[in-house]
């Protein structure tokens, strides 16, 4: 794995299709050492610090390896480094070969994999085609935003090393599709695992699990995974309940498992009985719960 080219760019405004904007896309390859700082690369800016820089966004990375595909695609030639505006030109750091959470160490630095980009129409001005940025998304090779935890000189030609990887092991194409293409909830709650996930990557798939709960099938918000794990009254540290938190979170992904649930809900307490029915609403599973009242061992 290497550091093919660190590229930067001061912000600067431009007018097209009748828009005018401040955007530091338009990268250009920096000549020996770039000092990485935790916030950016020493002579890069954003134009839009609302939605791009900061901790999580500190760093941009872009495979070579897709300039190929984009040349044969879109039948041109003239690329150069920084072509998609990332600030790291890299070769071997496929995006469904890097997890996020993997530290990677690039010469003095060393960065960890926070989350996918997501393009916008900035991209599609940059290459002169309208809608490209959907393209782009859809192709599923967005590259990847990092942030910084040890500061220090890069260059090009730098070799990268992984130093470590979050033990959920889910790749950079596979968290982009579970919130943007395939939408999956099973997938997005693994995500939801990951420690060095962005806290915007983070909210957007909460409010996608929440949205996972289907109106028609009777089940409370209170239901939807985020919120069972972090529920006070379900004591997680007990097997029983450990187990019936995940039939539920089961049933809401797929909609199924009634059956465990039940025979899981015969070895809860009353109180967690009640709590139980009336976050699932069903009457079968208080069917069935009737006439246990042992206490859990916890």
């Amino acid at each position: 794995m290497k550091l093919l080219s660190v590229n930067a760019a001061q912000p600067r405004i431009v007018a097209i299709d009748g828009r005018t904007y401040s955007t530091g896309i338009y990268k250009r390859p920096l000549e020996g050492p770039v000092w990485l700082g935790k916030l950016n690369l020493a002579g890069d800016g954003q134009g839009d610090p609302v939605n791009h820089g900061g901790q999580y966004q500190a760093v941009y990375c872009y495979p070579h390896e897709h300039y190929v595909y984009w040349r044969e695609r879109l039948c041109r030639d003239a690329f150069a480094f920084g072509q998609f505006g990332e600030n790291f030109t890299t070769l071997g750091l496929l995006e469904d070969e890097v997890c996020v959470g993997d530290k990677l160490r690039i010469g003095a630095a060393l960065i960890q994999v926070t989350q996918p980009r997501v393009p916008c129409y900035k991209l599609a001005d940059k290459m002169g085609i309208r809608g490209f940025d959907k393209t782009f998304l859809q192709a599923n090779r967005t590259g990847f935003y990092a942030q910084v935890l040890e500061e220090g000189e890069v260059a090009a030609g730098d070799s990268i090393q992984r130093v470590s990887r979050d033990p959920v092991g889910m790749t950079v194409a596979e968290v982009n599709s579970a919130l943007l293409l395939d939408k999956n909830p099973a997938a997005a709650e693994r995500a939801l695992r990951l420690s060095a996930l962005s806290p915007e990557w983070r909210g957007r798939f909460e409010k996608l699990l929440a949205k996972a709960v289907s109106p028609s099938s009777g089940l409370d918000e209170r239901l939807h995974p985020t919120a069972i794990h972090h529920s006070s009254i379900f004591d997680a540290r007990s097997p029983r309940m450990y187990s019936i938190i995940h039939t539920i979170r089961d049933l809401i992904v797929t909609q199924k498992a009634w059956r465990a649930i039940t025979t899981a809900g015969r070895d809860v307490g009353e109180h967690q009985q009640l709590l139980l029915r009336s976050l699932l609403g069903h009457h079968r599973l208080s069917a069935t719960l009737k006439g246990s009242h042992d206490r859990p061992s916890y």
